[in-house]
């Protein structure tokens, strides 16, 4: 009997389902999440499928693996290894939108209320007034990219009063919480008549710098600019120039590129950017809902690939997502 292999989190919560779905097909097999290199290598050489996020070289030799489920949105390492590509692949997207646009609204209201400098004075114990606020209502949004994250995070800007762009790959009718959608095409036009700019995208080769220093400086000088999909989308060089500048009312990173920043790095330095380390969308360990969300996506694809169904989330390696 081939195996199944788990190593997420929470295993004994969902453990009477996932053998009931396996009763008669698959040996269920559970390894701890940090799990070594060494114990997983003895129990995956004739697992069928895996549950869990491990590094892509301890699949090179795996080749009794037909199906992978991964917890995290993005499949960046997974994409371009030649080795696992007869490997079907799928990710936990549509687990995060819900954590990851309250951490862009959290940033948002942060920049615009002047919070990071008034915990400062607070913290000298300062009574000053920091200037004028950046309102969001009558604001104008452009989300890059309209999926789960995006949309999540379109229907909290539009909440708060803000008419919402969406790019997307190929352009589509607009609907709820969208306004208007957009392609690269109509980016350039766009871009110097909106307020906030929030970076929901994947990885792929159309996505890196796509907000590089040309769209960048074509921006509003007092636009805010949060990015929570991948540092590649900005040109890191060419933002921190136009900071030094003045440029932008407030900038917030949970990516960057590099990724992690290292500790001397200039972005570091600037009162009007709010760098957080990646955390905007993490599951397991954190939020209980996330973590609810991807065993349940998990199991739903268990039953469907059981039964012959597509799977959810089932990732196109040439697309990269």
């Amino acid at each position: 009997m081939k195996k199944i292999l788990i190593t997420f989190p929470d295993f004994d919560q969902y453990k009477s389902r996932i053998e009931e779905l396996c009763s008669g097909r698959w040996q269920v097999v559970q390894l701890e999440e940090k799990c070594s290199e060494r114990e997983f290598r003895e129990k995956i050489s004739d697992a069928e499928i895996l549950f869990g996020d491990v590094p892509p070289e301890w699949l090179m030799d795996c080749k009794d693996l037909k199906w992978l489920q991964i917890s995290w949105a993005g499949v960046g390492p997974y994409v371009d290894k030649e080795y696992i590509r007869h490997v079907r692949l799928t990710n936990a997207s549509g687990a995060y939108g819900e954590t990851i646009a309250e951490h862009v609204m959290g940033i948002l209201l942060a920049l615009a209320r002047h919070l990071p400098d008034y915990m400062k004075n607070a913290s000298q114990s300062v009574w000053k007034g920091c200037g004028s606020e950046w309102n969001l209502c009558g604001k104008h949004a452009l989300i890059l990219g309209t999926g789960d994250v995006g949309s999540h995070v379109a229907g909290l800007v539009s909440a708060f009063g803000m008419k919402v762009t969406g790019f997307c790959r190929h352009t589509r009718k607009a609907e709820k919480p969208f306004d208007r959608m957009i392609c690269e095409e109509d980016l350039d036009d766009v871009i110097p008549t909106v307020d906030f700019i929030c970076g929901c995208l994947p990885e792929t080769p159309e996505t890196i710098h796509l907000l590089n220093f040309q769209r960048l400086n074509q921006t509003k000088k007092d636009a805010i600019l949060i990015n929570v999909g991948r540092g590649s989308l900005i040109d890191t060089e060419g933002l921190k120039k136009l900071l030094e500048q003045g440029h932008f009312y407030g900038v917030g990173l949970d990516v960057t590129d590099p990724e992690p920043l290292p500790c001397n790095h200039p972005l570091w330095k600037f009162q009007n950017v709010i760098i957080t380390p990646h955390v905007a969308g993490i599951g397991f360990g954190h939020y209980t809902k996330t973590r609810k969300y991807i065993w349940e996506i998990s199991l739903e694809n268990l039953r469907r690939y059981r039964n012959g169904e597509m799977l959810l989330n089932l990732v196109d390696y040439q697309r990269g997502y």
